[in-house]
């Protein structure tokens, strides 16, 4: 039951929360190519290889950069594409995970590192078991007293449990003050009479303040009008009987009828001395403090900008390294061969950003651009691209 609560709290963080999931769409768009491009012992894949292994594996790097960040490794199997040997991830969801110690009585896993601790993935689907996945490290394991699917976000999955809990409250609270609450209580005045039987009849009043019950108290001192209330008719159904008559026509009126001796009360509304919106703002800047990607609001002045700038290259250029070596590591993997023969081709990001046309002029002027180059920035200006 754990298992399932954690799991489905880690999948609505990275699939559905708005500033997780725009930040891992940003490096997916600024890291992956529409084509991966390999080379083997130096030499390029032939056309129709590449033609299906390059967009294959340019899907498989976008989910497997959501994988990294929610479990802190990338799983997945060997299967057959078009008569092609291609990785296949698990989905979301369809295993858990742990951190074992390994031994020497540990069962090796294939194309193992090694390693004092490891990530111990179960697979759920029935067709596919331990001795068919291959593993691949994002963030090493880390030892915690608390080992229920152990992730990165678990700091932000904390968060997000707080928020939850205070949407909840607030939603209850939205709901109690949207009614009114009225209280309505009996108007019992004591006896002051000194005598034997005004103190019985004292602690009878007492009793009936307590317990709500009148026991043996005096029923004519109960009573309304004395004793011709007991052979009479209860003075409050003539009351309420004439007033229904009197708005008998009305049908939009509703008459509620208390005893004269009642007081009505209305409850004050609550109020919860939490501000979500400061909430949802210190998630937001853990969001992008951990993706390494501050707030624009804290972007002010030419200096920090260049600092952030220079911040957020770093991290695009080691997610690329990543992803290199992952695709690295799961080519080797599904072929059966050395890494050390496998090279892959991946644009790195670059710092140089185009904004203005002024920017352009200035790298005109620079001679910086070659002739393709110029040709490529018309057709974008005159949009023929």
């Amino acid at each position: 039951m754990q298992h399932s609560d954690k799991m489905q709290k880690l999948i609505e963080l990275v699939r559905l929360n708005p500033g997780v999931r725009s930040c891992i769409q940003r490096i997916i768009c600024e890291v992956v190519p529409d084509s991966v491009t390999i080379s083997e012992n130096g030499k390029p894949l032939n056309a129709d290889l590449q033609r299906v292994l390059g967009p294959w594996l340019s899907t498989f790097l976008q989910n497997s950069i959501e994988m990294a960040f929610m479990c802190g490794f990338v799983v997945f199997v060997r299967r057959r594409h078009e008569n092609i040997a291609v990785p296949l991830l698990l989905p979301l969801g369809s295993f858990c995970w742990a951190v074992e110690c390994v031994t020497e009585r540990t069962k090796k896993r294939k194309r193992e590192r090694p390693c004092l601790y490891r990530y111990s993935v179960r697979p759920i689907h029935p067709e596919v078991t331990e001795d068919d996945i291959f593993v691949y490290e994002f963030l090493p394991p880390a030892l915690k007293l608390n080992n229920i699917l152990p992730s990165p976000l678990d700091a932000l999955c904390s968060m997000r449990s707080i928020m939850d809990m205070t949407e909840t409250k607030i939603e209850q609270v939205l709901h109690w003050n949207s009614m009114k609450h009225i209280t309505t209580s009996e108007r019992v005045n004591i006896p002051k009479d000194s005598t034997a039987e005004g103190v019985s009849l004292l602690d009878d009043f007492r009793r009936y303040l307590v317990t709500g019950q009148h026991l043996d108290m005096s029923k004519n001192y109960m009573t309304l009008n004395g004793m011709r209330a007991s052979l009479t008719e209860n003075p409050m159904n003539l009351s309420s009987k004439m007033i229904h008559n009197q708005f008998a026509n009305n049908e939009e009126a509703n008459v509620h009828v208390l005893p004269p001796n009642t007081d009505v009360n209305e409850l004050s509304s609550l109020e919860l001395k939490t501000n979500l919106l400061e909430l949802q703002d210190v998630m937001q800047r853990h969001v992008t403090e951990y993706f390494h990607m501050p707030m624009l609001t804290d972007i002010a002045g030419k200096d920090i900008g260049a600092f952030v700038q220079r911040q957020d290259l770093k991290q695009m250029r080691h997610m690329s390294s990543f992803c290199c070596k992952l695709i690295q590591f799961t080519y080797a993997a599904i072929y059966n061969i050395e890494e050390k023969t496998v090279e892959v081709d991946m644009p790195q990001p670059s710092g140089m950003h185009i904004h203005t046309a002024d920017d352009i002029k200035k790298l005109h002027e620079s001679n910086v651009f070659l002739p393709s180059d110029r040709l490529k920035i018309r057709k974008r200006m005159m949009h023929n691209v």
